[in-house]
């Protein structure tokens, strides 16, 4: 399977990013997935001097390309970008996968999809990868 993996990037640490991403990109890998996650691509981004506007183009060339979203809602700040992905996904009938951390309960996210897995920390999303159907 392809995943395309969305998460809050305005306003969050890099490294806190890479701790949780990493090993999420790491989960899928292990299944045979290929994802695409635009964190790890920044620096690109950046040389070619790329802003919102142009990475969102991207992103959605990407998300259809790719095939399915997976969501990683980790806090309760809201993402302009994460919500614009859910919504192209939902208007184009893409399939999308919701991780949340269940210390959010003020989200509607987690209620618009059908597949979603609810976390208490890394270890324990990581697990929940390795047991997603394919």
């Amino acid at each position: 399977m392809k995943y395309f993996i969305a998460y809050r990037h305005t306003g969050e640490n890099p490294e806190r990013l890479d701790a949780l991403l990493t090993p999420i990109k790491q989960a899928f890998e292990r299944r045979g997935d290929e994802i695409y996650c635009t964190f790890f691509n920044d620096t690109s981004f950046r040389a070619r001097g790329l802003g919102p506007h142009e990475i969102m183009y991207e992103a959605f060339q990407k998300i259809e390309e790719m095939g399915r979203l997976f969501v990683l809602l980790d806090s309760v700040d809201k993402s302009e970008g994460m919500l614009m992905e859910i919504g192209y996904c939902i208007a184009k009938k893409i399939p999308i996968t919701i991780a949340y951390n269940r210390a959010i309960t003020d989200s509607y996210v987690p209620h618009m999809v059908s597949s979603t897995i609810a976390y208490s920390g890394i270890d324990e999303l990581v697990a929940s990868i390795d047991r997603m159907v394919a």
